[in-house]
């Protein structure tokens, strides 16, 4: 509880800050740097070997993320308190898979820079189910933050049920023009693969959770929607608010996909 780290460098392994059952963590001026060499492609790190298939890892040296939060469960006797009341400002995030795990926490995440991250750059997902005595709805607040040269900026992942998590994600600033090395050259294949990075995503269709998206500045070159599927996700249960942006496309201006009726 109540544990601070001020001015400090982490240059992580396969992960910076592992953390459990920790409350009021803040982390001020601090860098986390991740192992990806710059030389290094998203399919030389991307995890292979899943049960049941015939793939191997090429390479597991780099770092998957910079902060993970364990998934503690009321029937873990060690897990409560759970992961709770962050605080992170004027960090700085870079070289690495994914960079940080927030997901159903009270956090805020504010005047950090996020950059050269392969995948994910904030995970938002629900990481386990809120104890149902808590009371509130825990808060994520992201703001005032530069995202550079990532492949999803905001994502959601996993199976948990969705815990009622209000995300607000306002005056950030996503700068996507830089490419993400994604595979490498190869006999048949002299040129390296590059993909153009998006404003958020999923994997494997979770539930996502109510989100205000507000005030931010997106540039991008390349996507399949004007609003950078910021405008997707949002179910009767859990309401999407997008408003005051500004989507800057450097190349062709994308189509514009009304969102479904009913979909609030």
């Amino acid at each position: 509880h109540h544990i601070k780290f001020d001015n400090v460098t982490i240059f992580c392994g396969a992960y910076g800050i592992r953390a459990l059952s920790t409350a009021h963590l803040t982390l001020h001026n601090c860098g986390l740097h991740g192992s990806g060499a710059p030389w290094t492609f998203r399919r030389d790190a991307s995890k292979r070997d899943y049960p049941g298939r015939p793939h191997r890892n090429l390479s597991r040296l780099n770092t998957h993320s910079l902060i993970e939060v364990d998934a503690g469960r009321e029937s873990s006797v060690w897990a409560y308190p759970q992961n709770d009341h962050w605080k992170i400002t004027h960090c700085h995030f870079t070289d690495s898979h994914d960079g940080v795990y927030l997901g159903a926490i009270h956090v805020e995440f504010a005047h950090n820079v996020i950059e050269n991250m392969q995948d994910d750059g904030i995970y938002l997902s629900p990481m386990y189910q809120r104890h149902k005595l808590d009371g509130t709805d825990p808060q994520i607040v992201v703001h005032h933050n530069l995202f550079k040269q990532v492949l999803t900026a905001l994502a959601f992942g996993g199976n948990e049920p969705n815990t009622h998590d209000q995300i607000y994600v306002y005056r950030n600033v996503f700068d996507l023009r830089d490419p993400i090395m994604a595979g490498r050259m190869s006999e048949t294949r002299p040129e390296p693969s590059l993909t153009k990075g998006k404003l958020i995503g999923d994997h494997g269709s979770p539930p996502w959770s109510s989100l205000t998206i507000a005030h931010n500045t997106i540039i991008a070159e390349g996507s399949r929607d004007a609003l950078m599927a910021s405008g997707s996700g949002a179910t009767p249960e859990r309401p999407k608010r997008v408003y005051n942006n500004l989507y800057f496309h450097t190349d062709r201006l994308p189509a514009y996909f009304v969102p479904a009726a009913g979909t609030n």
